[in-house]
C-alpha cells in the first residue's frame, strides 16, 4: 500500500485512539486502572502507527523524521546571526550562573556584563512577583540563581526536597511524570508541543548560525500524543568544533525556553484579561455537602468583588494556605463575612496517641469550644495547652478528647479545603470557551517552559546539560576523566531524583 493510501487509515487510528484515551481519562475509574488503560491505549496506537508508517521506535516512543522547520531555521540564522549569538552568550550566564559566565567570557567582557544583567533581571522578576517578600526561600532562590543559574536552582530544589523526604515525615513527592490527560489537563498537549518546537527550533537556528549541518528534524510521539520535537545536528561535525560552538548549540534550547516563559506568561495574562471581559457575574455553584458551611453563603450568591471564578478561588486559596478560614468580601453587592474553608483529618502519624480516635475525612468543627475554620484556629487552641495535656474537640463524628504529645503536637495530619465552588456566568459562551481553552494552553506553556529549561540543564545523561558538563570536563581534564566525572555527576543527579520520587511508594 502506498503512503498516500495509508493516510486515511492512519488518521482513523489516531482519532479512534484519542477518543478512547480521553474517554478513559475523564471516566470515574480508579486512578491506577485509568493510568494502566490509558498507557495500553497509547501502546496499541503506537503499534498500529508503526506498522503503517515504519517509523523508528524507541521503548514505545516513535520518531517521525522529516524536514519540518529547517527552512525557518536557515532564514532566522541568515538574517539574525549576530543577535542569536549575543542572546545565547548572555543566556549561558543565565543557565549556569555569574561565576560560569565570568570563567567563559572574563569578568570585564561585554558578554559577561550582558549575561549578568539578564541573570539578575530574570531572578529579580520572581522576587518582585512575590511582592518583594524577603524570606529564607526567596533568598536561597536568588542566591542559587546568581551563583548557579537555572541549573543551580534545579539542583537546589532536588537537594532540598531529597533532604526533606529523608528527615520530614509525610513529605510529598518532589517529582512526577507530566502526562497530558493523566497528571495534566488534556489541553496541555498543545503546550507540550509548543515548548518542544521552541526548544528544538533554537537548537536548529544556532546550529545554522555556527555552520553545523542539520541532518533532520521531526516529532516524538507516544501513541497519537506529540510529546516532543527534535532537531538532529550532524554529531560528527559538531564534535570537531570548538568548545564555545558546542556551548551555544547545546544551551540554545534551554535559553529559548527560559525566554519564552515570559512570552507565554504575557499571552496568558492577556488571555485572562480578555476572558474576564466576557464574564457577567461570578456565583457560588456548590457547597460541600458535609460542610458546616454555609455560614454567610448560599448556592447562587454572587461574589461581586471578583472578575472571574478563577480570581475568587485564588483569593480564597491564598487565605486558606495562610491558615485562615474566614474572609470578608462582597456578596450580592454587600460586604459580608463568609466561612471559606474547613479543616478535616487526613492521616494520623504512626505512634500517635490519637491514631484510633480520628477517621480520615472527619471535619473538625471546634476545639475547646471555639470554632475551627482554618489551621490558625486549630494551632491557637493546641498552643494554649501544655505537652501531654488533653484538648476537647467537636467533629462531624461527635465530641472527642485528643492528647497532645510531648512535642506539643497532636500527631495528626489535617487538610484545609474550600467549602464551596464558584463558577463564571459568561455573556458569550462560545467566546468564553475559546478563551478558557487558550488560557489553559498558554498557562501550561509558560509553566512547562520554565520546568523544561531547568530540567534540561541538569546532568541526566540524555539532557543538553549533561552534554555541556561533559564537554567542559573534556576541555579541563581530557576525554577519559570527563567520561568518568560526568557519569558520576549524572548518577548522583539521578539518585537525588529517585529520593524525590520515594514518597510515591507510600503515597
Amino acid at each position: 500500500m502506498k503512503k498516500s493510501d495509508k493516510r486515511p487509515l492512519l488518521l482513523a487510528v489516531a482519532i479512534a485512539s484519542a477518543m478512547a484515551f480521553f474517554g478513559i481519562a475523564f471516566s470515574a475509574l480508579d486512578n491506577w486502572l485509568k493510568a494502566l488503560l490509558m498507557l495500553a491505549t497509547l501502546a496499541a496506537c503506537g503499534s498500529l502507527v508503526r506498522r503503517l508508517t515504519g517509523w523508528e521506535d524507541y521503548y514505545g516512543f516513535m520518531i517521525a523524521r522529516g524536514g519540518a522547520g529547517l527552512g525557518w531555521m536557515k532564514v532566522i540564522a541568515k538574517n539574525h546571526a549576530a543577535a542569536c549569538r549575543r542572546i545565547v552568550d548572555a543566556g549561558l550566564t543565565l543557565c549556569f550562573g555569574l561565576p560560569y559566565g565570568a570563567r567563559v567570557f572574563g569578568w570585564r567582557s561585554k558578554q559577561w556584563m550582558e549575561g549578568a544583567t539578564l541573570n539578575i533581571l530574570f531572578f529579580a522578576f520572581f522576587f518582585i512577583m512575590q511582592a518583594g517578600t524577603l524570606n529564607a526561600t526567596s533568598v536561597l532562590f536568588i542566591c542559587l540563581g546568581l551563583l548557579g543559574g537555572l541549573c543551580g536552582v534545579g539542583f537546589g530544589f532536588i537537594i532540598q526536597h531529597a533532604f526533606n523526604v529523608l528527615t520530614v515525615p509525610n513529605t510529598p513527592p518532589g517529582v512526577t511524570l507530566l502526562l497530558p490527560g493523566i497528571t495534566l489537563p488534556w489541553e496541555s498537549v498543545f503546550a507540550v508541543l509548543a515548548i518542544a518546537v521552541v526548544h528544538e527550533l533554537a537548537h536548529g537556528v544556532l546550529a545554522n548560525v555556527e555552520k553545523v549541518k542539520i541532518k533532520s528534524s521531526g516529532v516524538l510521539l507516544l501513541g497519537f500524543l506529540p510529546v516532543g520535537a527534535f532537531v538532529e545536528p550532524d554529531e560528527k561535525a559538531l564534535q570537531k568544533r570548538g568548545i564555545h560552538t558546542k556551548r551555544r548549540v547545546l544551551a540554545a534550547g534551554s535559553i529559548s525556553n527560559a525566554l519564552f516563559f515570559f512570552v507565554f506568561l504575557a499571552l496568558a495574562l492577556a488571555t485572562a484579561a480578555a476572558l474576564n471581559s466576557t464574564i457577567e457575574r461570578v456565583s457560588v455553584s456548590a457547597i460541600a455537602s458535609n460542610s458546616t458551611a454555609p455560614i454567610g453563603l448560599q448556592t447562587g450568591d454572587a461574589l461581586t468583588s471578583f472578575a472571574s471564578a478563577r480570581e475568587a478561588e485564588a483569593f480564597f486559596f491564598k487565605i486558606a494556605s495562610e491558615g485562615g478560614g474566614w474572609a470578608v468580601t462582597q456578596v450580592n453587592g454587600a460586604e459580608k463575612g463568609i466561612r471559606i474553608s474547613e479543616v478535616s483529618v487526613d492521616t494520623a502519624n504512626a505512634g500517635s496517641p490519637n491514631a484510633g480516635l480520628l477517621a480520615k475525612g472527619e471535619v473538625l468543627l471546634s476545639a475547646d469550644g471555639a470554632p475551627v475554620y482554618g489551621f490558625d484556629d486549630l494551632e491557637s487552641a493546641v498552643r494554649a495547652h501544655a505537652a501531654n495535656a488533653t484538648i476537647a474537640v467537636e467533629t462531624t463524628a461527635g465530641a472527642k478528647l485528643l492528647k497532645i504529645g510531648t512535642d506539643g503536637k497532636l500527631g495528626v495530619s489535617f487538610r484545609q479545603t474550600l467549602t464551596f465552588e464558584a463558577t463564571d456566568a459568561p455573556s458569550n459562551a462560545a467566546l468564553y470557551a475559546l478563551l478558557a481553552f487558550l488560557l489553559v494552553v498558554f498557562s501550561y506553556a509558560y509553566l512547562l517552559n520554565f520546568i523544561l529549561a531547568i530540567m534540561n540543564l541538569l546532568p541526566l545523561f540524555l539532557t543538553d546539560g549533561h552534554r555541556i558538563i561533559y564537554e567542559e570536563f573534556v576541555e579541563a581534564w581530557g576525554k577519559k576523566k570527563a567520561a568518568l566525572y560526568s557519569a558520576l555527576v549524572g548518577f548522583a543527579t539521578i539518585g537525588l531524583l529517585l529520593l524525590n520520587a520515594l514518597p510515591w511508594l507510600w503515597a
